[in-house]
């Protein structure tokens, strides 16, 4: 369940985060350059009527639930087998999260025409999401949590060795040679 949740979370930084980002600092270079405009309001807006849409600052909570989707269904879950899935890309995708909607809402904060009365409240809530997931981290390495939250068992209580998840069997294995 960790795979699927990590990639939705990367999908949403890159489509509600990245992408607008990119595709206002690009108009905004060619209304500067086109207008001869100094640019204004944080460097994304030449004075008049840019920028050329609505950023949809309230795009940047998608980030937001689907990191807080991905924490909240693993939780519980030892998330230690070998991979990349883990706690530590958690923690990753969380800081990265705030640098990718830092230059987005930061820079229409208090721009004219753009609604952005939520948009300062994302930073909280991914500090809090990256502050859930450390605690989960030190409470487990402390063994403050229950042993199935920081091990894998099997039915009868013992500890198993989780499979890899990135696990797969050679193409032609199953080819007669």
């Amino acid at each position: 369940m960790s795979k699927p949740l990590a990639l939705l979370t990367a999908g949403a930084v890159i489509v509600c985060d990245l992408v607008p980002f990119v595709v206002l600092t690009v108009a905004a270079l060619i209304v500067g350059a086109t207008t001869g405009e100094q640019p204004a309001h944080n460097g994304f807006a030449p004075d008049g009527a840019f920028p050329a849409f609505d950023p949809q600052l309230w795009l940047t909570w998608g980030p937001v639930f689907c990191l807080a989707a991905w924490i909240l269904v693993t939780f519980p879950v030892p998330l230690s087998r070998p991979g990349i899935f883990g706690r530590g890309m958690q923690l990753g995708f969380a800081l990265l999260a705030i640098l990718a909607t830092a230059p987005r809402v930061l820079g229409f904060h208090n721009a004219p025409g753009i609604a952005d009365a939520a948009s300062l409240a994302v930073f909280p809530a991914l500090a809090g999401l990256a502050a859930l997931v450390l605690a989960r981290m030190v409470l487990g390495a402390l063994g403050a949590l229950p042993r199935s939250w920081r091990q894998y068992l099997d039915a009868a209580g013992n500890r198993v060795r989780p499979a890899p998840l990135d696990a797969r069997r050679p193409p032609l294995a199953e080819v007669p040679q």
